[in-house]
């Protein structure tokens, strides 16, 4: 079977009794080089985007199955996009059009020229998620460090329907990961119970 049409069943056993550093890779061959899909912001209940101007976004990851293309948001929200800055990450306001390639971590990310903003609301890449709002992210630990600098800040992780799970093993997690609001799939979102927005 290639990697683009493994079913999740499949993918979710081959990670079963691996560490976390072996599953991240297994998540990253399966993720790479598949069709990206279409995403849609619309299962957002409305109430999340209340009292929030600037959310920020992230650029898709090249070859990966990410968002390319986000949908408009509610015309009194303003984007920001992700950047770095050494192994910071900041948030810049500016439109999808605008994002350049970092070719160092091989991702879109917002030009060094464009103000940088505060979002309230972010939606961040996962390679998986559980339904408690634990994510694996890309692996460069940018949000976990964002989110822990700016605890008040909601994160909602963004992934496909394929990469959701129960409950991760608990060797998968450290005290130093970030947990999320909410997860966003194609078809719908769920609340972290534990964490509500």
């Amino acid at each position: 079977m290639t990697p683009s049409s493994e079913p999740v069943a499949f993918v979710a056993s081959r990670l079963s009794g691996l560490s976390l550093g072996e599953a991240r890779a297994q998540l990253k061959q399966h993720l790479m080089n598949r069709p990206a899909r279409r995403w849609s912001l619309a299962c957002l209940p409305f109430e999340i985007w209340q009292g929030h101007t600037h959310v920020g976004l992230f650029g898709p990851k090249a070859g990966w199955d990410e968002p390319t293309d986000w949908p408009a948001l509610p015309p009194q929200i303003r984007t920001a996009f992700a950047s770095t800055i050494g192994h910071d990450l900041v948030f810049r306001a500016c439109a999808q059009s605008e994002l350049h390639l970092n070719t160092a971590l091989n991702v879109l990310q917002a030009p060094a020229h464009a103000p940088l903003v505060q979002p309230t609301l972010l939606l961040v890449p996962a390679l998986l998620a559980d339904c408690s709002g634990q994510r694996i992210g890309r692996g460069g630990g940018f949000y976990d460090r964002y989110l822990a600098r700016h605890p008040n800040v909601r994160a909602i992780a963004v992934l496909h329907s394929d990469y959701v799970m129960d409950r991760f093993p608990k060797e998968w997690t450290h005290s130093g990961d970030a947990r999320v609001a909410g997860l966003l799939t194609e078809t719908q979102y769920f609340c972290n119970q534990e964490k509500p927005l």
